[in-house]
């Protein structure tokens, strides 16, 4: 919008319309239904669509994730698209129990999608990336990596780790189980049963809308029994870094994981998976600390480490602050967006 173009959201509309639109944004209300299987409202989902499209007749346009991207196959071939594919989940993980048939269809789609003419896609690790090439089957020229949306700096400040002996580390994310939650419960259970003054705390809401939700019965069950401190959906993140020591995020796999970038700007060390998008953020011993995947061993061996090691804990923090500023600033992101409408338009934009 500072560059002069008009924008408009089309998405589900829930508790912020007012603040998209007192930003001059124009909302266009859908019918998504981000859990949902069902091909007929996945249709109407997409005919919603369809129909703002033409109202709007916009310039470009720029779906973001797996379902609007899909839905865009009925938009006017000729209209020059960005497919951002922030993060393929739920189908794409491994060892998952989606359909058998739902991996193989998502693939197939979605490589049409990838196709079309006037398509550029967006993707946010070298992992996805790949996926995408094969998924074209043509070249490679039209995928890009922008990784995620860019930070503020400003709104996450380097913060030092609290004076407190009791070692906190924190999980932000929806309360999924291929967030890695249950192995991050076991995990501090292990270190508890050691005798090392540890709290395991978690911050997010369940998502029933997701198959993998973990229910609240089971978060309040893990409160009760003194394994984890659950504080449900967080306004002010900034704040759960200030209180903890460590960001850890044992995820089965991720396009790029904001909560590890903002605590990263924090100045908090890293414990994640080795798995697409986590390892994107992460360097192994440089700003955090990489685990096998649903290992709940070797998630408590990394933080047994770092409960141990302060110097260690400060090191990793200090790179991971380095490495946010280095490469997820705002405006970095921003200008590779804007350059890369230009570039899908083949000329200078008519600006909207």
């Amino acid at each position: 919008m500072a560059a002069g173009w008009r924008v408009a959201v089309a998405t589900r509309v829930t508790d912020h319309e007012e603040a998209i639109t007192a930003l001059g944004i124009t909302v266009i209300p859908m019918p998504w239904d981000r859990g949902g299987l069902n091909p007929l409202m996945e249709l109407q989902s997409a005919l919603a669509l369809f129909r703002a499209i033409a109202h709007w007749s916009p310039d470009v346009m720029h779906y973001v994730a797996l379902k609007p991207v899909l839905a865009g196959l009925l938009q006017p071939r000729s209209l020059p698209t960005v497919n951002a594919i922030t993060g393929l989940g739920y189908v794409f993980t491994e060892g998952g129990k989606r359909p058998g048939w739902l991996k193989y269809a998502v693939e197939r789609a979605l490589g049409l999608a990838l196709r079309r003419a006037r398509a550029h896609s967006v993707v946010q690790n070298d992992d996805d990336a790949a996926l995408a090439a094969r998924l074209h089957g043509r070249k490679r020229d039209n995928i890009h990596i922008i990784p995620g949306a860019g930070l503020d700096l400003n709104h996450y400040p380097l913060t030092s780790e609290p004076a407190s002996a009791t070692i906190r580390f924190a999980l932000v994310a929806r309360m999924l189980w291929d967030k890695g939650v249950g192995e991050f419960v076991e995990a501090a259970a292990t270190l508890r049963r050691e005798g090392l003054d540890v709290v395991a705390e978690l911050v997010g809401a369940p998502d029933p809308e997701n198959r993998a939700t973990v229910s609240e019965a089971q978060l309040k069950a893990w409160q009760a029994e003194g394994l984890v401190d659950w504080h449900g959906w967080a306004q002010d993140v900034g704040a759960v870094w200030a209180r903890s020591h460590v960001a850890v995020l044992p995820s089965y796999r991720e396009g790029l994981p904001k909560a590890l970038i903002e605590a990263a700007a924090c100045g908090r060390p890293l414990i994640t998976t080795d798995v697409p998008g986590c390892r994107s953020v992460v360097q192994h011993e440089v700003n955090g600390l990489l685990v096998p995947r649903a290992s709940a061993d070797g998630l408590a061996a990394a933080m047994r480490r770092l409960a141990s090691d302060p110097a260690l804990r400060l090191q990793l923090g200090k790179a991971a602050r380095e490495s946010v500023a280095e490469r997820y600033a705002i405006g970095t992101i921003a200008a590779s967006f804007h350059k890369l409408y230009e570039a899908v338009l083949d000329v200078s934009p008519s600006r909207s």
